[in-house]
């Protein structure tokens, strides 16, 4: 198939299907392009991980030669900015590695980060800033590169930013990289197509200087996140120029879906605190509307009241993403769920009705999706428990023995009789089998500190440093970044020596801080005039954690902290002490085991508990106090007990404290009469409201405990004394507020 974009291994060809991706209709499509090597572009940062440099090399000397984006192709934008973008700059990166360091041996000879310009001019920026992360893609992969990857995505970030030039700065799904934004373009795009660039564009911006790119991007996520519901829910499908919703039933899955993954990673990935609050009112808002008991379905965002009632194979990122947050009882319960799925047929439907059991009737398909395998990952890196090894296993052999033909790996068309399709996605290669592969053999993240794409791509974890905001200061990064690495490429490979790229530099520099700072000066105005995003997010939930748990949300809550633990070694400490704190992993279980949650669980008891951090630190340098002092030599095990003593002694006089304030709750009359049942309630469809809002079946689901109705055909109850109302004369099901 190369150099075109994918792989048809039924009949051993290919297919340039770059403008085709997210094009159900086939629309507009291009008559004379003829590929970008998309699977190559995608699957390079697979070759680093497993560990092929020779393959990763000869890849990345190709694109450096090869590729140009200036073509008459309509793309989406999103499938464009995670395969290509993303794959463009984790290569860029892995190449070069920390620091712009070309490696040993070659510090005679390190490269600009733009061109082929030599020099010992001002350092490169640099992944490991003091910021106390330490190294984060580790030494050169490719000690002879120059870094001829980054002028390419500059160039195609520049193609994509056109398509963010709307009312809202929501980007269109669609633009032509040679001819922008074609006239009359649909004004219609999804909750993942707008919020998933802030990964790509804020990594963009701070390798090259330029703040466009992750301005733009945060400008998005802002928009859209102020035209959340009430309960902090967002719809599927939205109107970029009215900035309105267009579909109003929003979940975890298709089209929502890597929106949640990127706030929670950008965070991780830049240490701003905005995103973060951001994600603590999502999950919040998605472990209370979405959550069934381990499965996920969508809801209305004005209502929460359930929708579609279906697992999608997207969602199975979600125990992934968990994982990351120290979620770990959630992400165990819903990823033993989309494994029951996975053992029924052998591979993964792309939707599943889960409370019938049974197939959807259209979407049949198994495209080789790699979310399952991607959580199946992070779940063994976190717990080191040899049973996700043996799912992901199975996952091999399944995919081996269904999927595998002599011209590649072929989608599965129909999942009840293992018929094939002609097509292999690049995804297959970029992510499927990178994620399987890691869960055998994770070295390639020794010495790395990285996030991965949605695509599945390596990127770096910039130093924790609080940026001033963009938008206020015009600047997309501090200190080390280069000032404006767009100017500095020399397109004609020209070589300066030291003192004359100094001196250049200098001058272009100055240059472009003058520039800055008038085209930020007319940002500013044009902003004012706009009524989306507004300013940085205040979150509702200072501690999700105080807001989930105690609702029956198996655990979830549990381990989302104040400050998300990246180091996956401390999530232990989590649960039992309500912050990330930096023990180790065998302290980490005495911990845990030593201070129960306790029969109270209640939100009480939580915010104790999770107030004995102050404490707990005083005991710890007290150890530390003991140990350093000779004449307590050989104590430490005696201090452990004590500690181990003491989180017990305060868990017990908590839970009875909680206890001896226990009241009786209120009984609230229900429509049958009856005692109300244990919370929460789920009985047959009767009468849904489907995305627009129009009568249909909808679901008696998840009322409050408080508000419960016993009675099935009560929907549309009202919402203070549970007395029934007809369907046909609401459009929607209410739970109690």
């Amino acid at each position: 198939a190369f150099p075109h974009d994918e792989l048809k291994p039924l009949s051993r060809t290919w297919t340039d299907s770059l403008g085709e991706l997210g094009n159900l209709d086939m629309k507009h499509l291009p008559e004379d392009y003829e590929g970008v090597a998309l699977t190559l572009i995608d699957a390079t940062s697979t070759l680093a991980v497993l560990g092929n440099r020779t393959e990763f090399a000869r890849n990345v000397r190709w694109m450096e030669r090869n590729l140009d984006f200036d073509i008459d192709v309509r793309v989406n934008a999103f499938e464009c900015n995670i395969r290509v973008l993303a794959g463009l700059l984790s290569s860029h990166v892995i190449a070069l590695g920390d620091g712009g360091r070309a490696g040993e041996g070659a510090a005679t000879k390190r490269p600009s980060w733009f061109g082929k310009g030599k020099g010992s001019g001002p350092s490169a920026p640099s992944f490991d800033v003091d910021g106390g992360m330490g190294h984060s893609v580790g030494s050169a992969f490719m000690p002879d590169y120059e870094g001829g990857l980054l002028p390419k995505a500059l160039d195609l970030g520049e193609r994509l930013l056109k398509a963010f030039d709307t009312k809202t700065g929501m980007p269109y799904a669609w633009v032509n990289l040679r001819h922008g934004v074609r006239p009359g373009e649909t004004n219609e795009t999804n909750v993942a197509a707008v919020g998933s660039f802030i990964l790509e564009f804020g990594l963009l911006s701070r390798l090259t200087g330029d703040s466009r790119f992750e301005r733009a991007a945060r400008g998005a996520i802002r928009s859209m996140w102020s035209i959340r519901g009430d309960r902090d829910l967002l719809g599927n499908t939205l109107d970029v120029q009215r900035g309105t919703w267009v579909v109003r039933s929003g979940g975890i899955g298709a089209g929502c879906d890597s929106f949640f993954e990127y706030l929670i990673k950008a965070y991780v990935m830049f240490g701003d605190d905005e995103y973060y609050r951001m994600f603590s009112d999502a999950y919040v808002a998605v472990m209370r509307y979405y959550h069934d008991d381990g499965w996920y379905h969508e809801a209305h965002l004005n209502t929460g009241v359930a929708t579609h009632v279906q697992a999608t194979s997207l969602q199975a990122f979600w125990p992934g993403m968990q994982t990351l947050i120290g979620d770990l009882e959630a992400a165990r319960a819903t990823h033993a769920r989309f494994g029951s799925v996975w053992d029924k047929y052998g591979v993964f439907p792309e939707r599943f009705m889960y409370r019938e059991q049974h197939l959807h009737p259209t979407e049949k398909h198994y495209p080789l999706r790699p979310e399952h395998a991607e959580s199946t990952a992070m779940l063994y890196m976190a717990t080191r428990d040899d049973s996700f090894r043996t799912v992901g296993a199975r996952l091999h052999a399944d995919i081996t023995r269904h999927t595998r033909v002599p011209g590649g790996h072929a989608s599965v068309r129909d999942v009840s009789t293992k018929a094939l399709e002609d097509h292999q996605h690049s995804f297959f290669l970029a992510e499927t089998c990178k994620y399987l592969y890691l869960l055998f053999d994770d070295s390639f993240m020794d010495g790395r500190n990285l996030v991965f794409s949605t695509e599945g791509h390596p990127l770096p974890v910039l130093a924790w440093q609080n940026q001033e905001d963009n938008e206020d200061s015009g600047d997309a990064s501090k200190s080390s970044w280069a000032s404006d690495g767009k100017s500095r490429y020399n397109g004609g490979g020209e070589v300066f020596d030291a003192e004359e790229e100094d001196v250049i530099v200098g001058i272009i520099e100055a240059a472009a801080a003058r520039s800055r700072s008038v085209r930020d000066e007319e940002d500013r105005t044009k902003r004012a005039r706009k009524t989306y995003g507004g300013g940085g997010y205040r979150a509702s939930w200072s501690d999700p954690t105080a807001a989930l748990v105690g609702e029956g949300f198996n655990g979830a809550g549990w381990g989302l902290t104040k400050r998300v633990c990246p180091n996956l070694d401390v999530i232990g400490t989590a649960r039992t002490i309500g912050a990330c704190t930096p023990v180790d992993a065998s302290r980490a279980s005495s911990l845990s085991s030593a201070a129960p949650l306790g029969k109270g669980d209640s939100v009480e008891m939580a915010n104790r508990l999770s107030g004995l951090q102050s404490r707990l630190e005083r005991l710890k340098e007290a150890m530390a106090a003991a140990m350093e002092d000779k004449a307590n030599k050989g104590t430490p095990d005696r201090l452990q007990e004590m500690m181990a003593t003491f989180l017990q002694s305060e868990a017990t006089r908590v839970d009875e404290a909680v206890e001896g304030k226990r009241v009786k709750k209120k009984v609230y009359p229900t429509a049958g009469g009856s005692a109300p049942k244990s919370s929460p309630v789920r009985g047959p469809p009767v009468r849904r409201a489907n995305v627009k809002g129009e009568d249909s079946d909808c679901h008696v689901l998840d009322l409050k405990e408080s508000h419960r109705c016993v009675d099935d055909g009560d929907c549309g109850v009202d919402a203070q004394t549970c007395s029934p109302r007809k369907c046909s004369e609401h459009k929607f099901c209410f739970t109690a507020p």
